[in-house]
């Protein structure tokens, strides 16, 4: 029996290490956002009014005591866009797709989007990765925004308030790209600590 014990250990052992299932691989894109989605129109040519919940997010509050423990504050506003799919354009329009990537036709979306229907969306125009498909229902729709319809829209992912920075200068989103504006107003650089802070609205941390 001991003779036979350390080569069956090692079968097991060796038998148990292999390469990562690639469902659960670390994923190279950002997550979806949710949303909800109605198609109209006909098979030539159709709409989708595409509704997400957009949050943005701070950190407010001190370390001490523990009754004023930071928190995070969330605000959470709707993004409406309405997609076209077909027509004339000379830009790629946005897909709608199953959990497996296949395209739906404009008669399935239609039939499937009757109604606000839960989605999934891909702000960057990509399939979205298995990792995050892993608790979705079977029957889940995707859509993949394509530049007909502004792709890539980091806008949709959660974001945190824009901090001012030493020089008392705030990052700005305008259009989506950074653009940069001075918050600071004659005579700012003279009020107390607490009072700026109040004045660019970050709480105290």
């Amino acid at each position: 029996m001991m003779s036979c014990f350390a080569p069956c250990s090692f079968v097991l052992l060796f038998g148990s290490v292999g390469p990562a299932d690639d469902s659960i691989m670390t994923p190279r894109d950002v997550p979806p956002v949710v949303g909800t989605a109605i198609a109209s129109g006909d098979e030539e040519a159709l709409q989708i009014k595409l509704t997400c919940p957009r949050a943005t997010w701070r950190v407010a509050g001190q370390a001490v005591p523990k009754s004023q423990w930071p928190e995070l504050r969330v605000e959470v506003e709707n993004d409406t866009r309405t997609l076209v799919l077909g027509g004339p354009g000379a830009l790629a329009e946005s897909r709608v797709v199953d959990l497996n990537g296949n395209d739906l036709s404009n008669g399935d979306i239609l039939q499937r989007l009757h109604t606000d229907t839960p989605v999934l969306v891909s702000v960057s125009g990509k399939m979205v990765e298995p990792l995050y498909l892993q608790l979705t229902k079977p029957d889940a729709l995707i859509i993949l925004l394509g530049a007909r319809d502004g792709v890539p829209a980091p806008t949709l992912l959660p974001s945190a308030v824009p901090r001012p920075t030493s020089s008392g200068v705030v990052p700005v989103m305008y259009d989506e790209r950074p653009r940069w504006r001075s918050v600071l107003l004659r005579g700012d650089h003279h009020r107390p600590r607490g009072k700026l802070r109040e004045v660019l609205g970050i709480g105290e941390r």
